[in-house]
């Protein structure tokens, strides 16, 4: 038989199974939600931002529903009750979190992010939380100060760079608290596979043809013989599984011959090995580890970048935020240990705040609004239940 043959007959083969099982499945649809397209599940309008599209579907469906995008179901839940109801509430039932097909063939669900494992998700978040949780944390303080202080020097020097600059302070704190390693700069390597490592994730995780991989949208890929064509991405998910396994185990022996001859910082990673009570598995602290310092990372550079773009766009908020530190700190830099608790810290709930797209930070500053309506951004921001990220300010 030939080989394009073959090829067609495979195709026709999983193409069949694909429409069977949209027959069979396909219309048990059990929470409220758009109209689908048969097989090619729901579309989303080009006319509006993805965000607004799925705000505009609640008012439509309520605060959870569902959506489908060819193969993959979706409950989207809308506002902080429904999140904590679901997570929270019934969190025995829904703190799972089920990979994209290409993250699983791609080995990331190991560490906390995606871990299928409830021993080794426990593992992990202790691991964590030994120094991510407020108190523990304090520790640090001076690592934090010290990077934000050298970030600052580097902003005034090259101001037009703030967006390399960034990084920069992102990853140097979470590898200096987690390994208990210093950054040198931009080009550091431990930098620039964060930086690889957060690409590689974005992709391997994204719904879309644009930014991701086929099979994370119809997994069955996965298992159509390798030598067949369009089956690539197999070999990009075995390299960067292969690439994300050295990497951390580069981290995690780094710690270990640094404690061997004493010249090991104080960091997580160290504190853990230390205590030598088998309460870890080593792959845990490995791939946890790596994922402090990749993730870590890139959530608080997003946040920083988004901060900027939001005093550029916002000048006359930036100038109120301005006065009110230099009202309480006098011209000196502000620290978290003697300030925290004198310096001010978006939801888009129309029930709550009528204006919700006009950025007004102080809006935050009013706890009974914030109490009465629990929507406390700092307790929603980082998650809810079992997923709920464990550093807290």
């Amino acid at each position: 038989m030939e080989s394009s043959t073959l090829v067609l007959l495979c195709m026709l083969s999983f193409i069949s199974i694909l429409i069977g099982r949209h027959v069979l499945f396909g219309g048990r649809q059990r929470l409220p939600g758009p109209a689908r397209i048969p097989i090619l599940g729901n579309h989303f309008p080009t006319t509006v931002p993805i965000w607004e599209a799925l705000r505009n579907y609640s008012k439509e469906f309520g605060p959870v529903y569902s959506l489908r995008i060819l193969g993959i179901d979706i409950v989207v839940a809308t506002t902080s009750g429904a999140c904590r109801e679901l997570t929270e509430a019934r969190s025995s039932v829904f703190s799972g979190r089920r990979a994209p097909k290409m993250a699983e063939l791609a080995g990331m669900y190991e560490g906390i992010l995606f871990q299928p494992d409830p021993v080794r998700l426990r593992q992990g978040r202790k691991f964590l939380a030994s120094g991510l949780q407020p108190t523990p944390l304090k520790a640090y303080q001076p690592v934090i100060h010290r990077n934000i202080v050298t970030f600052l020097q580097r902003v005034l020097t090259s101001p037009t760079n703030i967006y390399d600059t960034i990084p920069i302070l992102a990853t140097g704190v979470s590898l200096e608290i987690t390994y208990g390693y210093h950054v040198s700069g931009l080009e550091d390597q431990f930098v620039q596979r964060a930086r690889i490592s957060v690409n590689r994730f974005v992709s391997a995780t994204a719904l879309s043809l644009k930014d991701g991989f086929l099979v994370s949208l119809l997994p069955f890929l996965a298992y159509i013989p390798s030598f067949l064509p369009g089956m690539s991405f197999k070999r990009t998910a075995e390299e960067w599984s292969r690439t994300a396994v050295v990497n951390a185990a580069e981290g995690f022996n780094m710690v270990t011959e640094n404690m061997r001859n004493g010249s090991a910082r104080p960091c997580l990673l160290q504190k853990a090995l230390e205590a030598k009570d088998g309460t870890y598995e080593d792959i845990v602290l490995m791939r946890t580890a790596a994922q402090v310092y990749s993730g870590g990372s890139d959530t608080t550079s997003s946040a920083l970048k988004t901060f900027v773009l939001a005093m550029t766009l916002y000048p006359e908020v930036q100038a109120k935020a301005q006065a009110d530190i230099d009202r309480h700190m006098g011209g000196r830099l502000p620290s978290y240990a003697a300030d925290h608790e004198d310096l001010p810290a978006i939801l888009h709930d129309e029930a709550v705040f009528p204006d919700h797209e006009v950025f007004r930070p102080e809006r935050w500053l009013d706890s009974t609004i914030l109490q009465k309506h629990d929507v406390d951004p700092l307790d929603i921001v980082f998650g809810f239940g079992r997923r709920h990220v464990l550093f807290l300010p």
